[in-house]
């Protein structure tokens, strides 16, 4: 099985790609501009992972 590079490094952009981030205590959420990690249209993305 033939596992592309972007696999792993497709939205990795360092850690300036995080500096848009909210931690409420019970969850972290990160936001991703838009084109970042999805085209443009889709606007801005956010991932939100709870804690434990």
């Amino acid at each position: 099985m033939l596992i592309n590079t972007w696999t792993f490094t497709g939205g990795a952009h360092g850690l300036s790609s995080l500096s848009s981030s909210l931690c409420d205590g019970a969850t972290l959420t990160i936001y991703f501009d838009p084109n970042q990690v999805a085209p443009y249209s889709e606007g801005i993305q956010k991932v939100s992972l709870p804690l434990p």
